[in-house]
């Protein structure tokens, strides 16, 4: 009967031990969760704030694309004004020279003019 008090006082203590096991394993595991979770969170909020500032990336390459179509529009419509103010110089060019020529033709009649005249 001493025996089996031994042996049963035994397995009582085994059993408070594996409880004592369980709840130490039972505790590492909810430590592990809780730190598991807190990364999880670190990680969502990283991401989080990448997100941000790649959106922010994304909205100034955006702005400098709306500039630069700006830019190109403004560098067209200027071109095409001065395509149209280079060909009226070019049509005034041309009728001031052609003005020159016809004037410089009346002077020479008018110089042979007074010339025949002066020879009669």
């Amino acid at each position: 009967l001493d025996k089996k008090e031994r042996q049963l006082e035994a397995l009582s203590a085994d059993k408070e031990q594996l409880a004592r096991e369980m709840d130490e394993e039972r505790s590492r595991r909810a430590v592990l969760q809780v730190d598991q979770r807190a990364a999880l969170v670190r990680a969502q909020a990283e991401a989080a704030t990448a997100a941000e500032a790649t959106a922010r990336q994304l909205e100034h390459a955006r702005h400098r694309q709306r500039q630069a179509e700006l830019e190109r529009d403004r560098f067209v419509s200027d071109n095409a004004a001065l395509t149209e103010e280079l060909a009226v110089l070019r049509r005034d060019a041309t009728a001031a020279a052609q003005r020159r020529s016809a004037a410089e033709i009346s002077a020479r009649a008018h110089t042979v003019t007074q010339l025949v005249l002066a020879t009669d």
